[in-house]
Order: structure tokens, then sequence, then C-alpha cells
């Protein structure tokens, strides 16, 4: 051992994670839950797209509202799973997804029914009814998911 000529050498280790200590995780978007969402989120925006300029007409206001909350709730699941608040936040989350991913679902079937029966051959009314479908298929996927990781499958876990 070297002698330091008994004073004490004391080494500070300082490590910064961002301004607000949140840390960007971007291995989420690589995992089975991110790219799930992020489907979501483009066949939502496509959804939108098809069925926007009809919202006057009273079935496609159901299909906005659906279309719109969706898009937002999983817009903001994506953020605190990217910023990994999802760890500073005391919920359980593979719980917390599996809920609302049945429930975006049941609405988005609801959603899609409704437009398939007024859709009166209007195409993007058609369009907005076939995306309906894809976006229900996609929620449902992500539903297994969350299930299985909430039964401790942990199939997108990402640690």
């Amino acid at each position: 051992m070297a002698d330091t000529g008994g004073q004490a050498t004391t080494t500070t280790t300082t490590t910064t994670t961002g301004s607000s200590g949140t840390t960007f995780n971007i291995d989420y978007v690589k995992s089975p839950f991110g790219i799930v969402k992020l489907l979501e989120l483009i066949i939502g925006i496509i959804c939108i797209g098809c069925v926007g300029g009809y919202s006057t007409y009273p079935p496609t206001q159901w299909f906005m509202f659906v279309a719109c909350s969706c898009f937002l709730v999983t817009l903001a699941l994506l953020i605190i799973f990217l910023l990994s608040l999802d760890t500073k936040l005391s919920l359980p989350w593979p719980f917390v997804e599996l809920i609302y991913g049945f429930v975006a679902s049941v609405l988005y079937l609801i959603a899609a029914i409704v437009l398939a029966v007024f859709t009166n051959g209007i195409a993007a009314l058609v369009a907005g009814t076939v995306f309906a479908f894809f976006n229900l298929i996609v929620y449902a996927v992500g539903t297994f998911l969350s299930f299985q990781d909430w039964r401790g499958g942990s199939p997108g876990n990402v640690a």
C-alpha cells in the first residue's frame, strides 16, 4: 500500500441523467411493447385522417372520440415509458396497460362496427372502418402482451 502522508484521498463520481433527473429509454421503442404502441399511433392517425372530414356526420363523432382518445392516451403512455417516468410513478404498469388495452380494444370494436353500419358507401369511411379493425387487432396484441407481462411471462420487458 502506498503512503499518502497521513492524508485521506477521496474520489467523487457524479452521474447525470438529465436536468430533470429523467432518462431517455430508447430501447423501449425496440421492445414488443414499444413497437405495438408505435403501430397503434400510426394506425390511429390514419383512422383520424380518413374519418376526420366527416366529423359532422353523427356516427363518425363517436368514432372520432374513440380514435382521438385512444391516440392521446397511447401517446401519453409512450412518453411515460420513453422518459422512464414509469419508474418514478408507483403504479402496477403491466396491469394498467392490460386494463387500458382491453378498454381500447372494446371501444375500437364498437366504433368500427358503428362506422361500418353507417358508411353509406363513402370510401373514406370504409377505409376508416378497415383501419379501425386493424387497430383493434394491434390493441388486442398489446393487451395480450400486457397480460403475459402481468402474469409473469415478460415477453416485452425492457430493463
